[in-house]
Protein backbone atom coordinates (compact mmCIF):
# COMPACT_ATOMS: atom_id res chain seq x y z
CA UNK A 1 0.00 0.00 0.00
CA UNK A 2 2.62 2.43 0.91
CA UNK A 3 4.33 1.98 -3.04
CA UNK A 4 0.72 3.28 -4.10
CA UNK A 5 0.71 5.85 -2.13
CA UNK A 6 3.58 6.89 -3.18
CA UNK A 7 2.87 6.75 -6.69
CA UNK A 8 -0.25 8.52 -5.80
CA UNK A 9 1.87 11.20 -4.17
CA UNK A 10 4.27 11.82 -7.08
CA UNK A 11 1.19 12.12 -8.94
CA UNK A 12 -0.09 14.59 -7.45
CA UNK A 13 3.55 17.05 -6.71
CA UNK A 14 3.87 16.32 -10.78
CA UNK A 15 0.09 18.33 -11.30
CA UNK A 16 1.40 21.03 -9.53
CA UNK A 17 4.59 21.88 -11.17
CA UNK A 18 4.80 23.16 -14.65
CA UNK A 19 7.22 23.85 -17.27
CA UNK A 20 5.60 27.18 -17.72
CA UNK A 21 3.75 29.20 -15.47
CA UNK A 22 1.38 27.31 -12.67
CA UNK A 23 -1.53 29.99 -13.20
CA UNK A 24 -2.48 27.80 -16.56
CA UNK A 25 -2.67 24.71 -14.68
CA UNK A 26 -5.06 26.25 -11.90
CA UNK A 27 -7.12 26.90 -14.33
CA UNK A 28 -6.77 23.43 -15.81
CA UNK A 29 -8.10 22.30 -12.72
CA UNK A 30 -10.76 24.98 -12.35
CA UNK A 31 -11.69 23.62 -15.47
CA UNK A 32 -12.39 20.27 -15.11
CA UNK A 33 -14.25 20.82 -11.95
CA UNK A 34 -16.27 22.98 -13.53
CA UNK A 35 -16.96 20.63 -16.36
CA UNK A 36 -17.75 18.07 -14.02
CA UNK A 37 -20.27 20.33 -11.70
CA UNK A 38 -21.78 20.84 -14.76
CA UNK A 39 -22.48 17.61 -15.94
CA UNK A 40 -23.27 17.05 -12.25
CA UNK A 41 -26.07 20.06 -12.37
CA UNK A 42 -27.26 18.69 -15.33
CA UNK A 43 -28.08 15.37 -14.03
CA UNK A 44 -29.55 16.39 -10.74
CA UNK A 45 -32.02 18.46 -12.75
CA UNK A 46 -32.72 16.18 -15.32
CA UNK A 47 -33.38 13.89 -12.62
CA UNK A 48 -35.37 16.69 -10.54
CA UNK A 49 -37.66 17.54 -13.10
CA UNK A 50 -38.40 13.64 -14.41
CA UNK A 51 -38.53 12.35 -10.69
CA UNK A 52 -42.32 11.81 -10.69
CA UNK A 53 -42.34 9.97 -14.34
CA UNK A 54 -44.11 6.46 -14.19
CA UNK A 55 -41.48 3.63 -14.36
CA UNK A 56 -41.61 3.71 -18.51
CA UNK A 57 -38.77 2.71 -20.70
CA UNK A 58 -36.26 -0.56 -21.65
CA UNK A 59 -35.61 -2.44 -18.46
CA UNK A 60 -38.47 -0.12 -16.55
CA UNK A 61 -39.62 -3.58 -14.64
CA UNK A 62 -36.60 -3.52 -12.60
CA UNK A 63 -37.48 -0.46 -10.97
CA UNK A 64 -41.30 -1.24 -10.77
CA UNK A 65 -40.30 -4.77 -9.27
CA UNK A 66 -37.83 -3.22 -7.06
CA UNK A 67 -40.13 -0.65 -5.91
CA UNK A 68 -42.80 -2.92 -5.28
CA UNK A 69 -41.18 -5.02 -3.01
CA UNK A 70 -40.35 -2.00 -1.25
CA UNK A 71 -43.81 -1.49 -1.01
CA UNK A 72 -44.74 -4.50 0.67
CA UNK A 73 -42.14 -4.00 3.16
CA UNK A 74 -43.31 -1.05 4.34
CA UNK A 75 -46.51 -1.91 4.11
CA UNK A 76 -45.97 -5.32 6.11
CA UNK A 77 -42.88 -4.72 7.75
CA UNK A 78 -39.99 -6.22 7.40
CA UNK A 79 -39.66 -8.54 10.29
CA UNK A 80 -42.52 -9.73 9.20
CA UNK A 81 -41.45 -10.71 5.86
CA UNK A 82 -38.32 -12.29 7.32
CA UNK A 83 -36.13 -9.55 5.03
CA UNK A 84 -37.64 -12.22 2.00
CA UNK A 85 -37.92 -9.73 -1.15
CA UNK A 86 -42.22 -10.00 -1.92
CA UNK A 87 -42.67 -8.22 -5.44
CA UNK A 88 -46.51 -8.13 -5.33
CA UNK A 89 -49.12 -6.95 -3.15
CA UNK A 90 -51.37 -8.11 -0.22
CA UNK A 91 -52.73 -10.74 -0.04
CA UNK A 92 -49.34 -12.69 -0.38
CA UNK A 93 -48.93 -15.86 -0.89
CA UNK A 94 -46.03 -18.46 -0.98
CA UNK A 95 -45.22 -17.88 -4.67
CA UNK A 96 -45.14 -13.87 -4.18
CA UNK A 97 -41.63 -14.49 -2.18
CA UNK A 98 -38.42 -13.38 -4.88
CA UNK A 99 -35.45 -14.82 -3.32
CA UNK A 100 -33.27 -13.48 -6.74
CA UNK A 101 -31.45 -10.65 -5.73
CA UNK A 102 -30.50 -9.67 -1.83
CA UNK A 103 -33.33 -7.43 -0.32
CA UNK A 104 -30.84 -4.49 0.88
CA UNK A 105 -32.03 -1.63 -1.73
CA UNK A 106 -36.10 -2.53 -0.98
CA UNK A 107 -35.65 -2.92 2.31
CA UNK A 108 -33.87 1.10 2.26
CA UNK A 109 -36.17 2.14 -0.16
CA UNK A 110 -39.05 0.92 2.65
CA UNK A 111 -37.60 3.22 4.82
CA UNK A 112 -38.79 6.35 2.38
CA UNK A 113 -41.42 5.00 1.78
CA UNK A 114 -42.97 4.80 5.17
CA UNK A 115 -41.14 8.14 5.58
CA UNK A 116 -42.35 10.16 2.52
CA UNK A 117 -45.31 7.63 0.77
CA UNK A 118 -44.78 5.14 -1.76
CA UNK A 119 -44.03 6.68 -5.06
CA UNK A 120 -42.07 6.69 -7.73
CA UNK A 121 -41.23 10.09 -7.15
CA UNK A 122 -39.70 9.10 -4.23
CA UNK A 123 -38.02 5.88 -5.84
CA UNK A 124 -36.22 8.66 -8.31
CA UNK A 125 -35.12 10.85 -5.27
CA UNK A 126 -33.64 8.00 -3.95
CA UNK A 127 -31.41 6.54 -6.58
CA UNK A 128 -30.43 10.15 -7.46
CA UNK A 129 -29.09 10.41 -3.71
CA UNK A 130 -27.40 7.26 -5.17
CA UNK A 131 -25.65 8.42 -8.04
CA UNK A 132 -25.04 11.59 -6.41
CA UNK A 133 -23.02 10.20 -3.81
CA UNK A 134 -21.35 7.62 -6.58
CA UNK A 135 -20.12 10.45 -8.93
CA UNK A 136 -18.52 11.97 -5.43
CA UNK A 137 -16.90 8.98 -4.47
CA UNK A 138 -15.16 8.62 -8.43
CA UNK A 139 -14.09 11.77 -8.27
CA UNK A 140 -12.47 11.08 -4.85
CA UNK A 141 -10.91 8.01 -6.10
CA UNK A 142 -10.00 9.43 -8.99
CA UNK A 143 -7.80 12.26 -7.30
CA UNK A 144 -6.37 10.00 -5.00
CA UNK A 145 -4.75 8.10 -8.26
CA UNK A 146 -4.75 10.60 -10.94
CA UNK A 147 -4.66 13.93 -8.96
CA UNK A 148 -7.21 16.18 -9.44
CA UNK A 149 -7.94 17.22 -12.63
CA UNK A 150 -8.00 13.45 -13.15
CA UNK A 151 -10.78 12.79 -10.39
CA UNK A 152 -12.98 15.96 -11.81
CA UNK A 153 -12.24 13.93 -15.16
CA UNK A 154 -13.28 10.88 -13.54
CA UNK A 155 -16.71 12.00 -12.39
CA UNK A 156 -17.22 13.73 -15.65
CA UNK A 157 -17.00 10.69 -17.72
CA UNK A 158 -19.21 8.74 -15.72
CA UNK A 159 -22.01 10.77 -15.47
CA UNK A 160 -21.51 11.38 -19.43
CA UNK A 161 -21.31 7.44 -20.12
CA UNK A 162 -24.68 6.50 -22.09
CA UNK A 163 -25.07 3.50 -19.33
CA UNK A 164 -25.65 6.02 -16.32
CA UNK A 165 -27.34 8.50 -18.76
CA UNK A 166 -30.04 5.88 -20.00
CA UNK A 167 -30.01 4.35 -16.90
CA UNK A 168 -28.90 6.39 -13.58
CA UNK A 169 -32.57 6.81 -12.54
CA UNK A 170 -32.94 2.99 -12.16
CA UNK A 171 -33.89 1.55 -9.42
CA UNK A 172 -31.55 -1.33 -9.40
CA UNK A 173 -29.93 -3.32 -6.74
CA UNK A 174 -26.64 -2.78 -8.90
CA UNK A 175 -26.33 1.29 -8.22
CA UNK A 176 -26.41 0.51 -4.64
CA UNK A 177 -23.94 -2.08 -4.87
CA UNK A 178 -21.40 0.13 -6.50
CA UNK A 179 -21.99 2.91 -4.55
CA UNK A 180 -20.59 0.57 -1.17
CA UNK A 181 -17.94 -0.64 -3.38
CA UNK A 182 -16.25 2.30 -3.88
CA UNK A 183 -16.70 3.71 -0.95
CA UNK A 184 -15.03 0.04 0.60
CA UNK A 185 -12.03 1.04 -1.71
CA UNK A 186 -11.85 4.62 -0.60
CA UNK A 187 -11.63 2.48 3.05
CA UNK A 188 -9.09 1.03 1.89
CA UNK A 189 -6.53 3.55 0.16
CA UNK A 190 -7.40 5.01 3.30
CA UNK A 191 -5.81 1.87 5.05
CA UNK A 192 -9.40 1.56 7.29
CA UNK A 193 -9.38 -2.08 6.38
CA UNK A 194 -12.27 -2.77 9.14
CA UNK A 195 -14.33 -0.13 7.58
CA UNK A 196 -13.70 -1.73 4.24
CA UNK A 197 -14.88 -4.99 5.32
CA UNK A 198 -18.57 -3.90 6.57
CA UNK A 199 -19.13 -1.43 3.60
CA UNK A 200 -18.20 -5.14 1.16
CA UNK A 201 -20.70 -6.77 3.53
CA UNK A 202 -23.48 -4.10 2.89
CA UNK A 203 -22.80 -4.04 -1.02
CA UNK A 204 -23.04 -7.94 -0.58
CA UNK A 205 -26.32 -7.08 0.68
CA UNK A 206 -26.94 -5.33 -2.35
CA UNK A 207 -26.26 -7.43 -4.72
CA UNK A 208 -24.49 -10.44 -5.73
CA UNK A 209 -21.60 -9.18 -8.08
CA UNK A 210 -20.18 -7.67 -5.03
CA UNK A 211 -18.33 -11.43 -4.00
CA UNK A 212 -16.12 -10.54 -7.40
CA UNK A 213 -14.57 -8.30 -5.98
CA UNK A 214 -12.59 -10.70 -3.70
CA UNK A 215 -10.29 -12.49 -6.68
CA UNK A 216 -9.82 -8.76 -8.00
CA UNK A 217 -8.22 -7.53 -4.53
CA UNK A 218 -6.33 -11.58 -4.05
CA UNK A 219 -4.53 -10.68 -7.35
CA UNK A 220 -3.60 -6.78 -6.63
CA UNK A 221 -2.15 -8.67 -3.13
CA UNK A 222 0.00 -10.34 -5.46
CA UNK A 223 1.17 -7.40 -7.17
CA UNK A 224 1.46 -5.36 -4.44
CA UNK A 225 1.88 -7.45 -0.92
CA UNK A 226 0.85 -4.34 0.63
CA UNK A 227 -2.88 -5.05 -0.30
CA UNK A 228 -2.98 -8.77 1.75
CA UNK A 229 -5.03 -6.99 4.85
CA UNK A 230 -7.07 -5.40 2.28
CA UNK A 231 -7.82 -8.80 0.20
CA UNK A 232 -8.32 -10.54 3.69
CA UNK A 233 -10.94 -8.10 4.73
CA UNK A 234 -12.82 -8.33 1.72
CA UNK A 235 -13.10 -11.81 1.42
CA UNK A 236 -14.51 -11.32 5.28
CA UNK A 237 -16.98 -8.50 4.25
CA UNK A 238 -18.35 -10.20 1.03
CA UNK A 239 -18.26 -13.27 1.79
CA UNK A 240 -20.35 -12.75 4.98
CA UNK A 241 -22.68 -10.97 3.46
CA UNK A 242 -23.61 -13.26 1.18
CA UNK A 243 -23.60 -15.71 3.44
CA UNK A 244 -26.21 -13.66 5.64
CA UNK A 245 -28.37 -13.52 2.01
CA UNK A 246 -28.23 -17.05 1.76
CA UNK A 247 -29.09 -17.98 5.09
CA UNK A 248 -32.46 -15.87 4.93
CA UNK A 249 -33.12 -16.96 1.84
CA UNK A 250 -32.78 -20.62 3.16
CA UNK A 251 -34.33 -20.25 6.10
CA UNK A 252 -37.43 -18.88 4.93
CA UNK A 253 -37.96 -21.07 2.16
CA UNK A 254 -35.55 -23.56 1.57
CA UNK A 255 -37.03 -24.63 -2.31
CA UNK A 256 -37.05 -21.32 -3.44
CA UNK A 257 -33.72 -20.04 -2.19
CA UNK A 258 -32.21 -23.41 -4.05
CA UNK A 259 -34.29 -22.65 -6.93
CA UNK A 260 -32.02 -19.34 -7.44
CA UNK A 261 -29.05 -21.58 -8.25
CA UNK A 262 -30.91 -22.66 -10.97
CA UNK A 263 -31.81 -18.99 -12.48
CA UNK A 264 -27.82 -18.56 -12.39
CA UNK A 265 -27.18 -21.47 -14.67
CA UNK A 266 -30.34 -20.02 -16.78
CA UNK A 267 -28.22 -16.93 -16.92
CA UNK A 268 -24.70 -18.83 -16.96
CA UNK A 269 -25.91 -20.51 -19.97
CA UNK A 270 -26.01 -24.00 -18.67
CA UNK A 271 -29.85 -24.39 -18.44
CA UNK A 272 -32.12 -24.08 -20.86
CA UNK A 273 -34.98 -23.20 -17.41
CA UNK A 274 -35.31 -20.43 -15.96
CA UNK A 275 -37.37 -21.35 -12.88
CA UNK A 276 -38.58 -25.29 -11.20
CA UNK A 277 -40.88 -22.63 -8.69
CA UNK A 278 -41.42 -20.07 -10.77
CA UNK A 279 -44.02 -20.96 -13.62
CA UNK A 280 -45.43 -18.05 -14.53
CA UNK A 281 -42.05 -16.27 -15.04
CA UNK A 282 -40.13 -18.39 -17.30
CA UNK A 283 -37.89 -17.25 -20.44
CA UNK A 284 -36.69 -18.45 -23.33
CA UNK A 285 -33.05 -19.81 -23.86
CA UNK A 286 -30.39 -17.45 -25.46
CA UNK A 287 -28.36 -19.11 -27.75
CA UNK A 288 -24.63 -18.91 -27.23
CA UNK A 289 -24.20 -16.80 -30.58
CA UNK A 290 -26.86 -14.16 -29.45
CA UNK A 291 -25.32 -14.03 -25.64
CA UNK A 292 -21.96 -12.97 -27.04
CA UNK A 293 -23.41 -10.60 -29.78
CA UNK A 294 -25.68 -9.20 -27.25
CA UNK A 295 -22.97 -8.57 -25.17
CA UNK A 296 -21.20 -6.88 -27.36
CA UNK A 297 -23.76 -4.66 -28.67
CA UNK A 298 -24.39 -3.87 -25.16
CA UNK A 299 -20.66 -2.30 -24.63
CA UNK A 300 -20.70 -0.53 -27.59
CA UNK A 301 -24.02 0.84 -26.62
CA UNK A 302 -23.79 1.05 -23.12
CA UNK A 303 -19.78 2.41 -22.68
CA UNK A 304 -19.02 3.50 -26.30
CA UNK A 305 -15.80 3.19 -28.68
CA UNK A 306 -13.75 5.50 -26.54
CA UNK A 307 -14.46 3.85 -23.14
CA UNK A 308 -13.66 0.73 -24.48
CA UNK A 309 -10.97 1.59 -25.84
CA UNK A 310 -9.69 3.19 -22.92
CA UNK A 311 -10.57 -0.03 -20.93
CA UNK A 312 -8.45 -2.27 -23.20
CA UNK A 313 -5.84 -0.05 -23.05
CA UNK A 314 -5.59 0.34 -18.82
CA UNK A 315 -6.01 -3.49 -19.01
CA UNK A 316 -2.81 -3.71 -21.01
CA UNK A 317 -0.92 -1.73 -18.90
CA UNK A 318 -1.89 -2.12 -15.94
CA UNK A 319 -0.03 1.01 -13.92
CA UNK A 320 1.08 0.25 -10.67
CA UNK A 321 -0.02 3.01 -9.65
CA UNK A 322 -3.43 2.02 -10.45
CA UNK A 323 -3.09 -1.39 -9.02
CA UNK A 324 -5.86 -1.09 -6.26
CA UNK A 325 -8.66 0.38 -8.22
CA UNK A 326 -8.00 -1.62 -11.91
CA UNK A 327 -7.93 -5.21 -10.31
CA UNK A 328 -11.06 -4.66 -7.70
CA UNK A 329 -13.53 -2.91 -10.07
CA UNK A 330 -12.31 -5.06 -13.61
CA UNK A 331 -13.03 -7.85 -11.27
CA UNK A 332 -16.76 -7.83 -10.81
CA UNK A 333 -17.56 -6.86 -14.47
CA UNK A 334 -15.25 -9.37 -16.45
CA UNK A 335 -16.24 -12.22 -13.76
CA UNK A 336 -19.78 -11.36 -14.17
CA UNK A 337 -19.65 -10.72 -18.24
CA UNK A 338 -17.76 -14.24 -18.43
CA UNK A 339 -19.65 -16.35 -15.94
CA UNK A 340 -23.35 -14.66 -16.26
CA UNK A 341 -23.35 -14.20 -20.47
CA UNK A 342 -27.23 -14.76 -20.75
CA UNK A 343 -27.71 -12.15 -17.64
CA UNK A 344 -25.35 -9.59 -19.29
CA UNK A 345 -26.84 -9.94 -22.92
CA UNK A 346 -30.35 -9.54 -21.78
CA UNK A 347 -29.85 -6.90 -18.98
CA UNK A 348 -28.12 -3.65 -20.47
CA UNK A 349 -27.96 -2.16 -17.62
CA UNK A 350 -25.77 -4.60 -16.02
CA UNK A 351 -22.85 -2.48 -17.62
CA UNK A 352 -23.48 -0.23 -14.74
CA UNK A 353 -20.99 -2.53 -13.22
CA UNK A 354 -18.29 -1.34 -15.66
CA UNK A 355 -19.05 2.43 -15.67
CA UNK A 356 -16.44 3.32 -12.99
CA UNK A 357 -13.31 1.93 -13.81
CA UNK A 358 -14.38 2.62 -17.85
CA UNK A 359 -14.45 6.36 -16.21
CA UNK A 360 -11.65 6.21 -14.55
CA UNK A 361 -9.63 4.23 -18.08
CA UNK A 362 -10.55 7.44 -19.86
CA UNK A 363 -9.21 10.43 -17.01
CA UNK A 364 -6.25 8.15 -17.00
CA UNK A 365 -6.04 8.50 -20.31
CA UNK A 366 -7.25 12.06 -21.24
CA UNK A 367 -4.30 13.14 -18.44
CA UNK A 368 -1.25 10.29 -19.26
CA UNK A 369 0.75 13.07 -21.07
CA UNK A 370 -0.40 15.79 -18.31
CA UNK A 371 1.00 13.96 -15.74
CA UNK A 372 4.16 12.57 -17.71
CA UNK A 373 5.39 16.80 -19.09
CA UNK A 374 2.98 18.82 -18.13
CA UNK A 375 2.26 21.61 -20.87
CA UNK A 376 -0.77 23.97 -22.57
CA UNK A 377 -0.54 21.16 -25.09
CA UNK A 378 -1.36 18.41 -23.18
CA UNK A 379 -4.07 20.21 -21.55
CA UNK A 380 -5.67 20.54 -25.07
CA UNK A 381 -5.28 16.91 -25.69
CA UNK A 382 -7.49 16.08 -22.56
CA UNK A 383 -9.78 18.78 -23.29
CA UNK A 384 -10.05 16.80 -27.12
CA UNK A 385 -10.97 13.87 -24.92
CA UNK A 386 -13.54 15.65 -22.93
CA UNK A 387 -15.21 17.20 -25.96
CA UNK A 388 -15.06 13.87 -28.06
CA UNK A 389 -16.89 11.61 -24.66
CA UNK A 390 -20.15 14.20 -25.32
CA UNK A 391 -19.97 13.89 -29.24
CA UNK A 392 -20.18 10.28 -28.65
CA UNK A 393 -23.07 10.46 -26.17
CA UNK A 394 -25.18 12.34 -28.65
CA UNK A 395 -24.52 10.28 -31.86
CA UNK A 396 -24.84 6.55 -29.82
CA UNK A 397 -28.13 4.72 -30.57
CA UNK A 398 -30.47 3.96 -27.85
CA UNK A 399 -31.88 0.60 -28.09
CA UNK A 400 -35.36 1.04 -26.58
CA UNK A 401 -36.05 -2.53 -25.92
CA UNK A 402 -33.88 -5.92 -24.54
CA UNK A 403 -33.27 -8.57 -26.32
CA UNK A 404 -34.77 -11.73 -25.95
Amino acid sequence: MSVVLGEMAEVRAVEMESDASPAWMRIARLAAFSIFVLALSITVVRAAVHAGSQFTGPHAFVSADVATTARTFASQGIWKLHWIPVNNNPPIGPEDRYTHWPPLLPVLLSACFRLFGASEKVSHLFMLGVLISTAILIVRLGASWLGWIGGALAGYFWLTLPVVVQFGDLVAQQQLAVLFLLAALAAYHSHRETLGSLLLFLAALSSWEAILVIPGLWLASLRLPELRRAGLSAAIGSGAGILCVAGLFAFSDPALAADTLQTAKYYMGLSPVYSHVLAHDQMSPLPFSAQISGILWNHLWMLGALAIAALLQLLAVRPKSGTLLTYSLAAPWILWMTGMRTHMAIHRFELLIAAPLAALALAWLATAELRAKPSKGAVFKSSMLVGLAAVQLLILPHPRSAPR
